[in-house]
């Protein structure tokens, strides 16, 4: 993966839209790419999302600590979960609390934050928007 990966670094990206992306809850239900998650939010609850994002935390924290490789998140825990949550109509405390579990758990892999800056914000989010609005939502 591109200058670490040059370096010999061990490393893995994990793409917001990786069909067995171990954080994403509901697997393919989730809503990312060409689903809207309407089947996801028939299946789930707030409150199953969050029990379950925990544990899909707990397990990748486990499995990550100590091996060696740097894994690159895309979009988590915040952009990808908190869209979701919002999406479910979780309250505020509810998000700010679950969030401050992930924290907690991630924290043990002692993460960096990354921020890609695109430049001219306005410009960019209208790109999206544009992208998004020909593709469409579909389920």
């Amino acid at each position: 993966m591109g200058k670490l990966g040059q370096r010999g670094i061990p490393c893995r990206l994990l793409r917001e839209r990786e069909p067995e992306h171990p954080l994403n809850v509901g697997r393919d239900l989730h809503p990312s790419g060409n689903t809207t998650g309407a089947r996801m939010f028939a299946t789930y609850t707030v409150s199953s999302f969050v029990k379950e994002s925990l544990a899909r935390w707990s397990a990748f924290v486990a499995e990550t600590s100590g091996s060696g490789i740097i894994h690159v998140l895309d979009s988590h825990p915040f952009q990808n979960s908190v869209r979701v949550l919002s999406q479910m109509n979780a309250d505020s405390a509810t998000i700010a609390a679950y969030q401050s579990r992930v924290e907690q758990k991630a924290a043990e892999l002692r993460p960096v934050l990354i921020y890609f800056d695109a430049g001219d914000a306005e410009r960019a989010l209208r790109a999206i928007a544009e992208h998004v609005g020909r593709r469409g939502p579909t389920t």
